[in-house]
């Protein structure tokens, strides 16, 4: 049988294919973008959905966070001549707008990563006014940790081991106030002298040295939620880039897993074979060299010919996706010729 391996990551957009140009939603949308309003909005092929409602001269919104009401934060209903209008959400999480002149909008919150929750609006004179339209922000599942330090990794961290020195700065979540600014070192490793009591945070990515594979500056949000109740203790984050901006993943703590052979296969989340993704076998150890690696096939098969018994990493890349890295003890007890016990690896698009 197949070992598979699973990993998930938080991801912050609806539709973006990994080889498409990127482009970035922002909130002051132009009598172009709003005449898109009842259909996929697409441009330069990175793709943004928003669900369309039909309201009256009044209606109210509610922002939500994983059940919870979100207070405090700013909405903006900006219409096809891109005037805006804005409302602030009370206890429960409802804003309410009125006195609405019919036409198109667009309704989104005041701040989030790239590419927020969002809701095309029609307001028909005639309209149901008791219509509640539910927004959720952050659009991206928060990373949970205990404390907001730890360390980022760019795309092309691996095999290198270090990176240039990246800016970032703590946001408080709701208003978006900048509360404090650090560096990383070389290896990504940052903490903030402030203690970030519980809740919401964006981690901000300021513009560095950090560069795409296509040369494009990487920058962005990454949201955080402050809770002593989590699982990790502090951000241990590897970060992609695709058409649609940043993305990003916690490192997940898999167990050591054992094998008689370094062999198996890569698919996407479909279960289709990605072809020349790069395999490497990294020695397990502070500075992990690379000590071999290759190419998966057209049918996403890989084999490494490591013959060695002891523990290492296997790291799997593959442009668009997040990169995969699990520790594996090869077994010389177990050998077998061939690939009995083939090892099938799941990546997720950025």
């Amino acid at each position: 049988m197949d070992l598979i391996i699973y990993r998930t990551y938080n991801m912050r957009i609806i539709d973006c294919p990994s080889m498409r140009k990127r482009h970035k939603v922002s909130t002051g949308a132009s009598l172009a973008v709003l005449a898109m309003l009842f259909s996929p909005f697409i441009a330069n092929a990175c793709s943004v959905f928003y669900r369309t409602v039909q309201v009256g001269r009044e209606f109210r919104a509610r922002v939500m966070d994983r059940g919870r009401p979100v207070q405090s934060l700013q909405l903006v209903l900006r219409s096809e001549h891109n005037q805006a209008i804005y409302a602030v959400t009370d206890s429960e999480g409802y804003a309410r707008f009125t006195n609405l002149n019919s036409g198109l909008f667009v309704l989104t919150n005041d701040h989030d990563g790239d590419i927020g929750d969002g809701v095309n609006v029609e307001v028909v004179l005639n309209g149901a006014t008791n219509v509640t339209v539910p927004l959720k922000w952050p659009n991206a599942t928060p990373v949970q940790v205990q404390s907001v330090s730890g360390t980022l990794r760019g795309p092309d961290y691996y095999p290198e081991q270090t990176q240039p020195e990246l800016s970032l700065s703590l946001l408080e979540g709701v208003s978006a106030h900048v509360i404090e600014t650090t560096q990383t070192d070389s290896r990504g490793a940052f903490s903030f002298a402030y203690a970030a009591p519980p809740g919401i945070y964006f981690l901000r990515l300021n513009p560095s040295p950090l560069r795409a594979s296509n040369g494009e500056q990487i920058v962005g949000m990454v949201p955080v939620d402050v809770s002593p109740n989590a699982a990790e203790r502090v951000l241990d984050v590897d970060l992609g880039w695709s058409s649609c901006g940043l993305g990003y993943s916690q490192r997940t703590k898999y167990p050591e897993m054992k094998v008689s052979k370094l062999c198996g296969d890569v698919v996407d989340s479909a279960g289709a074979a990605i072809a020349n993704a790069q395999v490497m076998l990294l020695a397990n150890g502070e500075k992990a060299e690379v000590l071999e690696q290759t190419l998966t096939g057209r049918g996403g098969r890989f084999a490494l010919r490591k013959e060695g018994e002891g523990t290492y990493q296997l790291l799997i890349k593959s442009t668009g996706f997040q990169p995969f890295l699990r520790v594996m003890r090869v077994s010389d007890a177990e050998r077998s010729e061939g690939c009995q016990q083939p090892i099938r690896v799941q990546l997720e698009i950025e």
